[in-house]
């Protein structure tokens, strides 16, 4: 991947650091995994209320998932949880920073000082946040984050690493080096045509109907779908052996800048719904003390999900339903398969049940922002 576009990267967040690009997220966390010596055996300590993408990656290493739960009005983990299930087999923890909103990385990193796991911040929701002074992405050993459809930054298909180890770093850059290719050209195609009809289709006035198109081309296989089969442990598929497309990495500048020009704007339209949306109709997520966060969603905590959102697909208005259970979009039996338990984590199953998101960004109109207060204000409950 050109030298350019990784120095841009590392030069967006505001630090120099060591960074790579991926063809996934979750091929720069199964990367930062193997480079940290997880394996077999080993366990990876990471929040409910997150979507499949990031166990899968925990698997594919070879490491066993272990769930902790998240803040009793919030979105984050829960350091308590932590302390209670963190044990001498815990070799990492992913810190993921929902929404935007930053984790108790402080509280934390307190709980695992003095133990062999090692911080990763998930920081796939996350672009120009700050806590304490510093934006995310520079607490832990490592950082990721992801470029996709729906997130700050979009440049299609693709994920990024930011390593602040110089020692990790080294044991990154020797196996990208020898270990990770380009997709195919058939790929390539496939993400450039995606790209576009992204940037045709998509507004938050049409939500649903695009969804409902853009789950039927991807249940067809022409599309890549956000969500892979879960690999055996050990065993990764072959889009975890990818570096990020060309096409990909091409778009990655001009998002970034685009992101980081956008963060103003971002903060305005999330000050509009918290001084428009009554409190009797939704409820908010806590934020940590000495937070500035800028959200890539705005969410909010209602007790008739099903009920509101119903609303606005009605009205083909953008409302997101995920995270829609503790492992997004897992339910029963495939829950277990990634290990977790009904019951292990009762905020987060409870807060899936309860939380909806409205749209940010520099699609979102003030006629939009207007329309979707109005439809909270009529049919939501706290």
């Amino acid at each position: 991947m050109s030298f350019s576009v990784l120095s841009k990267f590392s030069e967006h967040q505001g630090v120099r650091a060591h960074s790579w690009l991926y063809f996934r997220a979750r091929v720069a966390l199964f990367h930062t995994l193997r480079a940290m010596g997880v394996g077999p055996g080993d366990e990876v300590a990471l929040q409910a209320f997150t979507c499949v993408a990031v166990p899968e990656a925990i698997l594919a290493a070879g490491a066993r998932p272990i769930w902790v739960d998240i803040v009793p009005g919030g979105v984050n983990m829960d350091p308590r949880s932590l302390a209670e299930r963190i044990t001498p087999r815990t070799k990492a923890v992913v810190v993921q920073h929902t929404f935007g909103i930053p984790a108790a990385v402080p509280a934390l990193a307190a709980v695992i000082a003095g133990s062999r796991a090692r911080l990763i911040e998930d920081c796939c929701h996350a672009f120009g946040s700050v806590l304490s002074g510093r934006e995310l992405g520079t607490f832990g050993s490592a950082a990721f984050w992801s470029f996709e459809w729906g997130k700050p930054v979009i440049a299609g298909v693709g994920g990024a690493l930011m390593v602040n180890d110089p020692e990790l770093a080294v044991a990154v850059d020797a196996s990208y080096e020898s270990d990770f290719r380009g997709p195919p050209l058939a790929r390539e195609a496939i993400l450039r045509a995606q790209g576009l009809a992204h940037r045709i289709l998509y507004s938050p006035h049409r939500y649903w109907s695009v969804r409902r198109a853009y789950r039927s081309v991807s249940r067809a296989g022409i599309i890549t779908p956000s969500f892979n089969e879960l690999p055996q442990p050990g065993c990764p598929g072959p889009e975890y052996s990818l570096r990020m497309s060309r096409t990909c990495a091409g778009r990655l500048p001009r998002a970034l800048a685009l992101a980081r020009g956008e963060l103003p704007g971002r903060r305005e339209q999330a000050a509009l719904y918290s001084t428009g949306i009554e409190p009797r109709a939704a409820g908010r997520a806590t934020v940590p003390a000495g937070s500035r966060e800028v959200l890539s969603r705005f969410p909010l905590l209602v007790s008739n999900k099903a009920a509101l959102l119903a609303a606005f697909a009605k009205a083909n208005l953008e409302l997101a339903d995920f995270f829609s259970t503790p492992v997004h979009p897992l339910e029963g039996s495939a829950l277990r398969a990634v290990g977790f338990e009904a019951g292990s984590c009762p905020v987060a199953e409870a807060t899936a049940k309860q939380l909806v998101s409205l749209p940010l960004g520099g699609k979102v109109s003030r006629t939009f922002q207007e329309a979707a207060v109005r439809l909270v204000n009529e049919h939501g409950k706290c």
